[in-house]
């Protein structure tokens, strides 16, 4: 007897005997997260948390428990403690709160995110006729998109919607894509033909190098949008002062946004907008512009050229140029330059002229 009991009692004393497995001790860490939740699951209507264990790390869904952070606030990141616990493996199993380290606000204006919704589990309720619940948990107004929603949910559609996020508020920003789950992988996640209708002039994109970008629109009710591509669209030379009606394939990142767009039919008669009647609103990096020379300013990046003379701008942009400020400028296009009526906004702070346009209740677009 004595002899079966040997290596029993040596299996005991070692921690490498493979079939009693590890026991691992819980682990108090630090973890960061981030301003905005998702849906945990395509098949659950709760929103889990983003998080990441450095900076360098990418996010990744929190689909586990996560209990006691009930201070979070959309719009903000965080560094907090946790309790971390784990399963048999050796993996995280369960986050437990314990304190705020750090909490960083985003800004919106340039941290938009969009959210894939599943809205066959019920992720998405309707709380009345403009304002719909996300996981039960943040409510937003739908604006001009309350029918296509409705229409999508009714029809247990995937959804991708754009929001912003600001002080424990979202606000929807744009329906990006709505299709049946069979074929939200290729029309969402892929290249899908739409309609745009571009505008028939062009402002600043806002990227690292100055760039002139395009506005589009879907339909004519709403907002015009700045497509930021340096390229453009594909195969297409817009003609400033004329406004298109476009079909084009375009390409969505896995984020939601649009990473290509190539023309795939042209519009034969573009409306002419090239008069008095149909002034624009746009932006330009005083940076990368050239003081006026007999009245005219020269464009960048294919913009028509200006003429500031005729409303006797010229020796005040020429100042805010030689400052290398941002302008906002009023103007419409004669023959084949922009004739300039005002200067809205200008400042070299980029914060403070964003504040400035702000006001601006037809500059629509985000840059």
């Amino acid at each position: 007897m004595k002899t079966l009991w040997i290596p029993a009692l040596a299996c005991l004393t070692l921690t490498g005997c493979p079939e009693l497995g590890r026991e691992w001790t819980d682990k108090e860490e630090t973890l960061l997260v981030d301003y905005y939740k998702v849906q945990c699951d395509k098949d659950d209507s709760k929103l889990c948390f983003r998080v990441r264990e450095k900076t360098t790390d990418s996010w990744k869904t929190a689909d586990l428990p996560f209990t006691g952070f009930s201070s979070f606030v959309w719009g903000n990141r965080y560094s907090v403690t946790v309790n971390t616990s784990f399963n048999s493996s050796g993996k995280d199993s369960a986050y437990e709160f314990r304190a705020v380290k750090t909490t960083t606000a985003v800004n919106p204006a340039d941290e938009a995110f969009a959210l894939t919704l599943y809205s066959r589990a019920g992720v998405l309720t309707p709380q009345n006729d403009t304002t719909w619940s996300l996981g039960d948990e943040i409510t937003f107004a739908c604006g001009s998109y309350c029918a296509q929603i409705k229409s999508a949910v009714d029809a247990q559609y995937a959804l991708q919607l754009e929001f912003t996020a600001s002080a424990g508020a979202v606000t929807l920003t744009s329906l990006l894509c709505s299709a049946s789950e069979k074929d939200f992988s290729s029309d969402c996640s892929g290249e899908s033909t739409v309609s745009w209708t571009v505008a028939h002039f062009q402002s600043e994109c806002g990227l690292a190098e100055a760039a002139m970008c395009l506005l589009y629109r879907v339909n004519s009710s709403d907002d015009f949008s700045l497509l930021q591509l340096s390229g453009d669209i594909s195969n297409f030379t817009p003609v400033w002062g004329k406004q298109y009606d476009l079909k084009v394939v375009k390409t969505l990142s896995s984020g939601g946004s649009i990473s290509k767009a190539v023309l795939k039919e042209n519009d034969s008669s573009p409306d002419d907008k090239a008069n008095s009647t149909y002034p624009f609103k746009f932006i330009l990096r005083g940076s990368a512009l050239a003081a006026n020379n007999a009245g005219v300013i020269t464009g960048y990046d294919g913009a028509a050229n200006m003429n500031c003379s005729s409303n006797s701008l010229c020796a005040d942009l020429d100042n805010y140029i030689d400052d290398d400020q941002w302008l906002l400028l009023k103007g419409y296009v004669d023959g084949e330059q922009i004739l300039l009526q005002e200067i809205i906004c200008h400042d070299d702070v980029l914060a403070d002229f964003k504040e400035c346009v702000a006001d601006e209740k037809d500059v629509t677009w985000s840059f």
